[in-house]
């Protein structure tokens, strides 16, 4: 009874179409078969309504999205190595499988730490922009993620998703509104914080393992579970993840975020699992501990699949498996063949072990080479969930991940620059102790930065060091002052760590350096050169994206560990209970510098207090249109300054400037309050002051594979190629061309039209002749004046 409404809305332009395509590929014979089985139809109409319908409602199935259930699983400090399909003696058959009948994401760059990486899965964001560029996170420390950050099950349950978090949290717990089951998840069992003995769960000599949620009346329920003192907590998140997709209602889609604490310390695993695993030579007895933590977690990821596959979820579910950052020196972890581990910006600290997959997945079975970053998973899923931000009344702030969906799905390239750790003692607005340096550059192996880049002096510690870390393209770079060089971890660790020489050409475990290293990592993975002073314009080009990624690093004061907490009870708890009983400096202090509205002797702003900034001595607002735009309204936002109302496209920092320098911008250099622009860059059409890369323009294309294609970026290769009948213009047979984009914006050769091939090479190709296209015309004149009466 459904059907014929859908039929009578149809035009006859779309059925006369459906009628032309499927006759105009016939031979005569079948042809006149076809015209047999027309006149059958029109004597009986209501079986031709019946077939266009089916068809009909077929293509508007296939054509309509549907939600995707998501499955992210985190592993904690994981090897780069530690999985069979890299050639591990670790046992990961579960993994393997799912990964070779999915996508292997070779470049899939993540954080060198726990809580860093986290807060960028959950926001979409840098650390530069939430607060985490200051490292770890340490369960005394009043920090967290910004409770104006719109984070990952909060945007997926504003879209309908059901929403669950199962093991470890590490994004911030000292007040209530700051733990999970209060960003977003509509449940939460596992830990808040960082790390916890696998069978006390204890943190320390306190608990940490509680099962959050809302009850029926909407009331937050914290409920402690001192009841599992005992049980394997690898264990227990496979337990509860298989507990919430049994009992999930189909009706919606799922969002179940499961972060296993394994394989990160204490290395801790049952016996009779050891000696199921490994009761042979084949791993080493000190790896075995580590290994078994592993394949327990791989056998719960293998249940995982089959119970979505049992209840029949798994057609239209993604599973995404990776680990939080590389695994540790001492762990024994094999990041083989990256360098470095766990807290170093080498690839072996911050290029994580990922795969996908997804019956939703076109194109599978293969090892995935473009660049991703932990970021892009939020502005995949949030497209994938058909979510609109501006329709939301909390304001959504800028993120920096990009949709890899189509990378995934087609192999399409999507970014070609991730951030992988930015710092500078410039954004902490509390004094940084003046430590010296251990300078080991020499001529051979730093660049020499002098009247390029300068970093100031810092602490030899992992909180305190000022660098920049990047890559772009297949160039990865590392300048600053006091960051940290280590080794190798040999395949399956079976060499142990082999450490770095110190000059002499004896061997240490770990160095600090202040200078620029670059590397290219198409042909060193494993970063053993250092081509710097081989390539000083890629230098350049690097190290001036600097400036824009320093005007997005929110200012913040140096954390402060709270000695005087007691858990009375022996439990972990949030002991902030509002913001008037923080023990910390203010949010938002007054901006300096070339301002002359704010009042330089007021200790803080509080959230919410709006102010004119008021900028002279001819700087500009940050995000001017113009260079007469000096004043501006600006709110403080619970993390630092923000624009008011929030701009959409602008994501630097507040504040006045000699010129507007955004990521773009750094392509120049300020003079006389603009933007000058260096080549190959011009002034952006919406914002005078900033430049832009001048791309190779549209290419208006006809006949052809696409109508319209472009703008393409500099050293883009373009291949064009022409629809079946028709070549190149001006050669033989030829039905490709390409065209190189050159810096500028100009293609190195113009492109040729695509002609009709001539008549006698059509009939030779096709094996048709005039007299069946007549024969075709003819039909369809009598198909039209069908389609018109059924209409």
């Amino acid at each position: 009874m459904l059907v014929i409404p859908y039929i009578l809305v149809i035009s006859h332009k779309f059925v006369s179409k459906l009628i032309f395509s499927q006759i105009c590929i016939l031979s005569n014979f079948f042809l006149f078969k076809f015209y047999l089985k027309l006149k059958l139809m029109i004597k009986f109409p209501a079986t031709l309504l019946l077939l266009l319908a089916s068809g009909f409602l077929a293509i508007s199935r296939s054509s309509t999205p549907k939600q995707p259930n998501i499955v992210f699983i985190v592993a904690d400090d994981m090897g780069y190595q530690d999985v069979g399909f890299r050639g591990s003696n670790i046992r990961t058959p579960n993994i393997d499988r799912l990964a070779r009948e999915g996508v292997i994401l070779e470049n899939h760059y993540v954080m060198a730490v726990c809580a860093p990486a986290r807060a960028t899965l959950m926001t979409g964001r840098y650390p530069i922009r939430t607060g985490f560029w200051q490292g770890n996170l340490h369960p005394r420390q009043e920090f967290g993620l910004g409770l104006d950050e719109t984070l990952l099950p909060e945007m997926l349950k504003r879209n309908g998703y059901a929403t669950h978090g199962v093991g470890k949290w590490h994004c911030g717990t000292y007040t209530w509104d700051h733990t999970p089951a209060k960003r977003g998840f509509d449940t939460y069992f596992g830990l808040f914080l960082g790390i916890q003995d696998y069978y006390t769960h204890h943190r320390g000599s306190w608990l940490d393992f509680r099962e959050d949620y809302h009850d029926a009346d909407s009331e937050f329920v914290d409920d402690i579970r001192d009841d599992l003192d005992g049980h394997y907590n690898t264990y227990l998140f496979t337990d509860r993840s298989l507990e919430l997709i049994s009992n999930h209602d189909k009706s919606q889609p799922l969002f179940l975020y499961l972060a296993y604490t394994a394989p990160h310390t204490p290395y801790q695993a049952p016996l009779e699992d050891i000696e199921k695993y490994y009761n042979s030579d084949s791993i080493q007895d000190s790896r075995k501990i580590y290994a078994t933590m592993i394949s327990i977690m791989d056998d719960g990821i293998g249940k995982i699949a089959d119970a979505l596959k049992d209840r029949d979820m798994m057609d239209n579910t993604i599973i995404v498996f990776t680990s939080d950052n590389g695994a540790r020196r001492m762990s024994q972890g094999s990041n083989f063949p990256l360098r470095g581990d766990k807290g170093t910006f080498l690839e072996g600290g911050v290029r994580s072990l990922a795969f996908v997959n997804s019956p939703l997945i076109q194109k599978t079975g293969y090892i995935n080479t473009n660049l991703h970053h932990f970021s892009d998973w939020y502005a995949t899923f949030q497209n994938l969930a058909g979510d609109n931000p501006k329709k939301h009344v909390k304001t959504q702030l800028p993120i920096d991940g990009v949709d890899i969906w189509s990378s995934i799905d087609n192999d399409l390239p999507c970014r070609e620059e991730v951030l992988l750790e930015f710092r500078d003692s410039s954004k902490y607005l509390n004094a940084v102790s003046d430590v010296p340096k251990t300078d080991l550059c020499d001529n051979e192996n730093c660049f020499d930065l002098s009247g390029v880049l300068k970093f100031k002096d810092g602490e030899l510690t992992f909180n305190a060091q000022d660098f920049l870390a990047l890559r772009w393209k297949n160039w990865k770079i590392l300048a600053g002052s006091t960051f940290e060089l280590r080794g190798w971890t040999t395949k399956n660790n079976g060499d142990g760590y082999i450490g770095i020489s110190d000059g002499s050409g004896d061997k240490i475990d770990r160095s600090h350096v202040s200078g620029t290293l670059l590397f290219d990592l198409s042909s060193d993975v494993s970063e053993e050169r250092n081509v710097a002073g081989q390539y000083p314009d890629i230098v350049l080009k690097l190290l001036a994206k600097r400036q824009g990624y320093l005007a997005k690093v929110v200012p913040l004061q140096r954390r402060q560990l709270r000695d005087d907490i007691v858990m009375d009870d022996g439990v972990w708890r949030p002991w902030a209970k509002d913001e008037h009983e923080l023990q910390r400096p203010p949010t938002c202090a007054p901006l300096t510098g070339n301002v002359s509205s704010m009042d330089p002797d007021l200790v803080s702003y509080a959230t919410e207090d709006r102010v004119t900034l008021t900028c002279v001595n001819n700087y500009i607002i940050s995000w001017a249109a113009s260079e007469s735009d000096n004043s501006a309204t600006i709110k403080c936002g619970g993390t630092g300054w923000v624009s008011e109302p929030l701009l959409e496209n602008f994501s630097g920092a507040v504040g006045c400037v000699e010129c507007n320098i955004e990521v773009e911008c750094t392509e120049g250099t300020c003079s006389g309050g603009e933007c000058v622009c260096i080549d190959g860059h011009e002034k952006s059409t919406d914002y005078p002051s900033l430049c832009t890369l001048i791309k190779c323009p549209i290419l208006a294309l006809t006949n052809t594979a696409a109508d319209v294609t472009g703008p393409y970026s500099p050293d883009t290769i373009v291949t064009v190629t022409c629809n079946e009948g028709y070549h190149v213009a001006g050669t033989d047979s030829e039905t490709e061309q390409t065209l190189n984009c050159n810096l500028g914006g100009a293609y190195d050769v113009n492109l040729k039209p695509c002609v009709e091939k001539d008549e006698t090479e059509r009939r030779d190709n096709h094996n048709y002749s005039r007299g069946v296209a007549h024969e075709c015309s003819s039909i369809v004149a009598i198909a039209l004046s069908l389609a018109s009466w059924l209409i």
